[in-house]
């Protein structure tokens, strides 16, 4: 009976104009678009595969957004703290970053809750599962549960920081640009690498809570 169950749940779903698969800021920006067109759309994310940021409930933080959410979160933080005075206060470097970290996860939520609001009302179906394209990239199979025949899909799985061979990411001391939002304590002193836009929002947000930058 078991076996049956299975080979029913993996049937292919037909009559699906769009699958997405990707739910950051151009997924769902196609799939409102799609929608608005009238067309059925199917919005597939594994925030838990991809790394993105989460609360510890397990909620995704960021639906709907780019993957320097953290640092865009971390910008916004940073121009309402003074760890300087907050060390004043008292408070020591563990409790400030916790303070931080907690501010950086409740913009980050509200964010995501508006942007799947939006999708949620336009009748978009959402899928949080690992996609992965079968039968020659007809369709799209999820979790190896459910199985997908749209007429079309969207890959909009965004990119991720290229780890240069030999360099020991540890996800402690050293980190680029997606892990730092695992970093658990408030730096004293921090070394960038590299001279692009994001290197220069870090550089410039650390030296704003109180980090020697170079």
């Amino acid at each position: 009976m078991r076996a049956l169950l299975v080979l029913a749940t993996l049937r292919r779903v037909a009559g699906l104009d769009l699958a997405i698969v990707g739910a950051g800021p151009v997924g769902t920006s196609a799939a409102l678009r799609a929608a608005e067109l009238g067309k059925s759309v199917a919005l597939i994310d594994a925030p838990d595969f991809s790394g993105a940021l989460s609360a510890a409930d397990g909620e995704d933080l960021s639906f709907g957004a780019p993957s320097g959410l953290f640092s865009k979160a971390l910008r916004d933080t940073a121009k309402k703290f003074s760890v300087e005075t907050l060390r004043q206060m008292g408070l020591d470097d563990t409790s400030i970053w916790d303070q931080i970290k907690f501010s950086c996860a409740s913009l980050a939520r509200a964010n995501a809750r508006a942007a799947f609001l939006d999708v949620e009302s336009a009748g978009v179906e959402y899928i949080r599962g690992k996609a992965v394209l079968a039968d020659g990239g007809q369709t799209v199979c999820i979790d190896n549960q459910r199985k997908l025949a749209p007429d079309n899909i969207l890959l909009c799985t965004g990119s991720r920081p290229f780890r240069i061979p030999g360099i020991p990411f540890d996800g402690e001391r050293v980190f680029e640009s997606d892990s730092i939002n695992t970093l658990t304590y408030l730096p004293k002193s921090i070394a960038i690498t590299g001279s692009g836009i994001v290197a220069i929002e870090f550089a410039q947000i650390f030296a704003s809570l109180g980090a020697e930058v170079t």
